[in-house]
């Protein structure tokens, strides 16, 4: 019922540490390495994973709830305003899923300022097509463009109510 920190799974050898500096940082490295290894992974791996991270979706639930929670303690202790924006793949574009809902009502409930992006980008008349480059979500250039207006927005209505406040 608490955030423990454990990174062994992700704590890398001085071996893997070098593979990963190479990985991010040579061209000729990832060529090669393509050529030998094999293509990235297909987004249908990707697919296979979430499915396994939602086995669980109570336990996904809680836990991502107690990261934002976490993170909303350590911004307020800095006196910084926290803001959970979501942004939902093409399959979740026209109907809200039932976790993320979830998710919502969990933070809105907890005092986490929220900004589904899903609403704010329908609003403006646009669909999963205008916004995103293929099904995972990844934005386009004019998603990038509307997401970053809708955040303004957001920002700019919060700092005009606590320049009110004070």
């Amino acid at each position: 019922d608490r955030l423990v920190l454990d990174d062994a799974g992700v704590r890398l050898s001085a071996p893997a540490r070098v593979v990963s500096w190479l990985s991010d940082r040579s061209h000729l490295y990832n060529r090669l390495s393509a050529l030998i290894v094999g293509p990235e992974p297909s987004e249908e791996s990707w697919r296979i994973r979430k499915a396994e991270a939602l086995r669980n979706s109570d336990y996904a639930l809680r836990l991502s709830v107690a990261l934002v929670l976490e993170m909303q303690r350590l911004c307020r202790a800095r006196d910084v305003q926290l803001l959970v924006a979501t942004f939902p793949g093409e399959h979740a574009y026209e109907a809200e899923p039932e976790l993320q809902r979830r998710f919502h009502a969990a933070l809105r409930n907890a005092g986490v300022r929220t900004l589904a992006l899903r609403e704010e980008l329908r609003a403006r008349g646009l669909g999963a097509s205008d916004v995103t480059l293929d099904e995972t979500g990844h934005l386009s250039p004019a998603g990038h463009r509307a997401t970053a207006e809708a955040l303004e927005g957001e920002i700019l209505r919060v700092a005009g109510s606590r320049a009110l406040a004070q």
